[in-house]
């Protein structure tokens, strides 16, 4: 009985301690999932065939310009609301180092 009680409390603690040492990369992971929205969206609107221009609208990003039709608009703005919804969870998710301070390093030119 002795043991057993030992084997319980061992394996009780083993588990408590894989949990409260487990590293948290929940942002790490929102903002992978964020992108792979944002990249499926660009691959959608890449993908399409040629259309008239006068319906084609123009979407920007901070890095990129995409075209969208309004034939899979819906589709795309989907993917681009999923997209900001899970950059959201990331930036709410986002815990800086131990100082608790975000470190910048800039350099200021005259």
């Amino acid at each position: 009985m002795n043991k057993t009680y030992l084997l319980i409390c061992d394996l009780l603690t083993v588990v408590i301690l894989f949990y409260a040492c487990k590293k948290d990369n929940k942002y790490e992971e929102l903002t992978q999932l964020a992108d792979i929205k944002l990249q499926e969206a660009i691959k959608l609107a890449e993908n399409q065939s040629c259309k008239p221009i006068e319906e084609w609208r123009i979407d920007t990003f901070s890095y990129r310009y995409v075209s969208v039709h309004p034939s899979f608009e819906k589709e795309y703005s989907k993917l681009i609301k999923e997209y900001r919804k899970l950059f959201e969870q990331a930036n709410k998710a986002y815990k800086p180092g131990k100082s608790g301070a975000i470190v910048c390093n800039i350099i200021i030119l005259h």
